[in-house]
């Protein structure tokens, strides 16, 4: 069984995720209230748990 940390939004679920295609899956946050600037969550793939930026995380 695995333990998993239920304060961590995973970004997949998030409503929040815009995916752009342009030759790679560019993932990005299209939260308003994020603390980082651009919002990259990553290429190709999303990141197992939210970044340490993420406004959702620990609610």
């Amino acid at each position: 069984m695995q333990i998993k940390d239920k304060k961590v939004l995973n970004c997949s679920e998030c409503e929040f995720k815009k995916m752009f295609d342009y030759g790679n899956r560019i993932y990005y946050c299209d939260n308003e209230d994020r603390g980082d600037d651009i919002g990259k969550l990553g290429v190709g793939e999303l990141p197992d748990r939210s970044p340490e930026w993420c406004p959702l995380r620990g609610q």
